[in-house]
């Protein structure tokens, strides 16, 4: 909140433990947590490419099956690590590993191929957010 951020109760931790690392002065939070709470542009962005590899409607499915499991909007970072581990001991059953799992994943959560963990993206973007961004993300696969 000193840093000209409102977040939820319950959000607020696991923004900040995401960012704390990164963060040299409180003033630099805003640029830090702007991926919790900016929207995310598709369109004309480089790396949509990795939405249409093999295996990321299943990535997709398995992320929001392991979601439907968990009752609270916001996770703590450890569900949201639960979260991770399940989408990645599901995909790897069915034979996608890695980057295939994680990069997709991280493309429709941020438009970006790079930045926070992806535990700490699914635990505070929220399940609604998560949700909405992986059905935003369908339109380019």
């Amino acid at each position: 909140r000193e840093a000209g951020i409102h977040l939820e109760p319950g959000r607020r931790e696991v923004v900040a433990a995401a960012i704390q690392s990164n963060l040299v002065t409180l003033e630099e939070a805003p640029t830090y947590a702007a991926v919790f709470t900016a929207e995310v542009n598709l369109h004309d962005n480089p790396h949509v490419a990795a939405l249409k590899e093999p295996g990321v409607t299943e990535v997709f499915a398995l992320l929001e099956e392991a979601l439907a499991q968990f009752e609270e909007e916001y996770l703590a970072a450890e569900e949201g690590r639960a979260v991770m581990r399940m989408v990645a001991g599901a995909c790897k059953e069915q034979g996608i590993k890695g980057r295939s799992i994680y990069l997709p994943l991280r493309v429709a959560l941020t438009g970006s191929n790079e930045g926070t963990e992806l535990y700490y993206l699914v635990a505070g973007l929220g399940r609604s957010r998560v949700l909405a961004r992986l059905e935003a993300a369908r339109a380019y696969m």
